[in-house]
């Protein structure tokens, strides 16, 4: 599946196809099922027929791309196991040149610092450029040797192995896939969820590679955007953020208004229309004649709801479909 191809049928035109599978249908012989979309084809699937000669070329830049997160797999399986322990088990996977996603178990949701650990163990391996070694060995010999294989019914006498790590070995596993030379390769590494998708079971998906450079820009612009909204620097947006959520609070809480026990008389002018007028003389004025009202006493004072108890204590409460527009003046 992580080919690509483009066939050039020898005795007509060049068809680009996608490979959606691979089976091996013998011992030692792969087929590839492919989708063919070019509108020739749709057309007239006559211009394909059994027999014909075709040559294939591999898309590199996909097949690439899905060696950086074939390689990333690797070093995720080796992070979970070396953060969760080595109950982690691969239940499953899947490597296109766009994510990846890996199953395994595990009895319960991985919090954030797990989470964060595993990300940084994968992203050490990455920095350190280290070298991924490939090899083949008998497979019982490879099992002895701490190779980790669960798919033991699948494999043939001989496998094929894929060792990661320098000075000491990060991961070492039975796989017969695509991978890339040194993990320096993967540039970045970014786990996007992770969630259940059974009992005991986990999931985790993830970008590498290109894509994570992609995932990592947009999130970046989109930093740099809410900031300028906010008028602040990307680095002290959270406090920013912050600070105003708490005024926001502050203002929407319940309050009165008494000194020493004294309520106070207070002119509350509303208008209930947002819009503002200039006049002729430069003077800002509201569209619609504002209310008045005597109060003494506050319970919210909201831009779309305000309660309060006025001069004859009376509770009332005015509420708007627009933000209204008001002035608050104390009567001495």
């Amino acid at each position: 599946r992580d080919l690509h191809l483009s066939i050039r049928l020898q005795r007509q035109m060049c068809i680009r196809d996608r490979v959606y599978d691979t089976q091996e249908v013998i011992p030692g012989i792969i087929s590839h099922f492919c989708r063919l979309k070019t509108i020739k084809y749709t057309d007239n699937p006559s211009v394909v027929s059994i027999g014909d000669k075709v040559t294939n070329s591999v898309d590199s830049i996909a097949r690439q791309d899905s060696g950086r997160n074939h390689t990333a797999t690797h070093l995720l399986h080796a992070a979970l196991r070396a953060v969760l322990g080595n109950h982690v088990r691969q239940a499953g996977s899947l490597v296109e040149p766009e994510r990846l996603r890996f199953d395994f178990s595990h009895p319960q949701a991985l919090t954030k610092i797990e989470i964060n650990n595993v990300q940084n163990l994968v992203s050490e391996q990455i920095n350190t450029n280290s070298s991924i070694r490939k090899s083949e060995d008998k497979y019982n010999e490879a099992i002895k040797r701490g190779a980790l294989a669960f798919f033991g019914d699948r494999y043939d006498q001989t496998v094929r192995l894929i060792e990661i790590g320098d000075k000491s070995t990060f991961s070492f596993e039975v796989c017969g896939g695509t991978h890339v030379k040194e993990t320096g390769e993967l540039g970045d590494f970014i786990i996007l969820s992770e969630s259940s998708i059974g009992s005991g079971l986990r999931r985790i998906e993830a970008y590498s590679g290109r894509k994570a450079n992609e995932y990592l820009s947009e999130k970046s612009n989109s930093m740099n955007k809410l900031a300028k909204v906010f008028s602040s620097s990307p680095t002290e947006l959270l406090d920013r953020i912050q600070f105003l959520t708490g005024s926001v609070d502050e203002l929407s809480k319940e309050f009165s208004v008494s000194i020493d026990g004294q309520q106070e008389e207070y002119k509350l002018t509303i208008w209930f229309v947002a819009e503002k007028v200039i006049d002729p003389n430069g003077n800002e004025i509201y569209s619609r004649e504002p209310k008045h009202y005597k109060a003494v006493k506050f319970y919210s004072l909201k831009p779309k709801f305000i309660k309060f108890k006025d001069d004859e204590n009376q509770i009332i409460e005015i509420k708007s479909e627009e933000p209204m527009n008001w002035d608050l003046v104390k009567v001495y």
